[in-house]
């Protein structure tokens, strides 16, 4: 039940976390001079590219596991955040 409780919290702050940027998001493109097309076609190449990687991520774990794809991607992201 912790599992449960530990992915429900996790899901939670990614959709937080991606949900917070995208109503400020316009106002700052257009901070930066960009017209309302740039910023459609923006937020939609943002949504396209989303479903996108999420098809392939999926079929990757589908077909390698869980595990080896969170370690392939994990690490060399884990790498560039800490800057190692």
């Amino acid at each position: 039940m912790i599992a449960y409780y530990m992915l429900a919290t996790v899901m939670f702050l990614l959709f937080f976390g991606g949900g917070t940027t995208i109503p400020l998001f316009p106002l700052y493109a257009q901070s930066l001079g960009a017209s309302l097309v740039e910023i459609s076609w923006m937020a939609g190449g943002n949504s396209m590219v989303t479903l996108i990687a999420n098809l392939v991520w999926g079929r990757v774990s589908d077909r390698i596991g869980r595990h080896l794809e969170i370690r392939a991607y994990g690490l060399p992201s884990y790498r560039a955040a800490v800057g190692s």
